[in-house]
């Protein structure tokens, strides 16, 4: 798929970090140049953090680090909850709406002044 492009949209991110536990906000609006792309939406860790692998988690279900979020549809008023994670030994967090991934078209068809906010605790190696 195509990547997203920010244009005159906003993205900023804050991170915290204490020892082996880390934590990661992310508030992306949307502008009216900002375009959506075609493939599943990803945002990357700060540098040099990585996650801490668990075998026994992984073998599981490869995820140790899950956090909560929002999706807000502006044209609707319409708040959704999303789920956010990082799949163990991922740089990447990845967003969930009830079974799919958040792109494009999911949980809405995304436009100008649609925002996403998540914040993800990770437990760093």
């Amino acid at each position: 798929g195509t990547n997203p492009s920010l244009g005159n949209g906003a993205l900023y991110s804050e991170w915290t970090r204490f020892g082996t536990r880390g934590e990661v906000s992310i508030h992306l609006k949307a502008g009216s140049t900002t375009t959506f792309g075609s493939g599943l939406w990803t945002f990357s860790l700060p540098d040099g953090w990585t996650p801490f692998t668990s075998v026994a988690i992984s073998d599981a279900g490869d995820n140790n680090n899950v956090g909560v979020g929002w999706a807000y549809d502006n044209s609707a008023g319409a708040p959704y909850a999303v789920a956010a994670y990082v799949f163990n030994g991922s740089s990447k967090i990845f967003v969930v709406q009830t079974g799919a991934y958040v792109y494009n078209a999911v949980p809405f068809s995304w436009g100008t002044s649609d925002q996403l906010h998540l914040t993800v605790p990770v437990r760093l190696a």
